[in-house]
């Protein structure tokens, strides 16, 4: 899967929107997945999509083991759908693909619970990075004097296979 997410993230930028949408929504249930708690507050803040099924055993899902470097592919392809669509608003297109940004600093959040969880040291690294680098330059345009997200990126990747 990580060998796939690669291929991916290489041509991400040749996406449709619908894609990164669905990729940032999909990050979000996967590293949620067997955490009751977080769980619930998805099917909140997704709307009614999450809010029909039924599951008759709450509480019992079970969680997927997803790897450090699986993570750290998620959080490239995370990197670059919310530095995209941050200060994007196009009004011709459905607000659905206005929001990219905003469910992938949800998914942001979700991947640091899960690394934080895990004792991932790489993982935590790279989202506090993501996340510090929001706060102090939103524009997502680099800075001369400070490391950009990439150099992160492609360190902790190195480090981890």
């Amino acid at each position: 899967m990580t060998l796939l997410l690669k291929v991916y993230n290489h041509h991400i930028s040749l996406m449709p929107r619908l894609s990164h949408l669905s990729l940032c929504k999909m990050i979000s249930k996967l590293v949620k997945q067997g955490f009751q708690r977080l769980v619930d507050k998805q099917r909140s803040s997704f709307g009614s999509e999450g809010g029909n099924s039924f599951n008759p055993y709450p509480g019992s899902s079970t969680r997927v083991p997803l790897s450090a470097s699986f993570l750290l592919e998620l959080l490239y392809s995370l990197y670059f759908c919310i530095h995209t669509f941050k200060h994007e608003h196009t009004p011709d297109l459905p607000s659905e693909f206005n929001k990219i940004a905003s469910v992938g600093i949800q998914a942001l959040d979700d991947i640091n619970f899960r690394a934080s969880h895990e004792l991932l040291p790489e993982v935590l690294l790279v989202t506090n990075a993501i996340k510090n680098s929001l706060k102090v330059n939103p524009s997502g345009q680099p800075k001369n004097d400070s490391i950009e997200i990439n150099d992160a990126l492609s360190l902790s990747l190195n480090q981890s296979t």
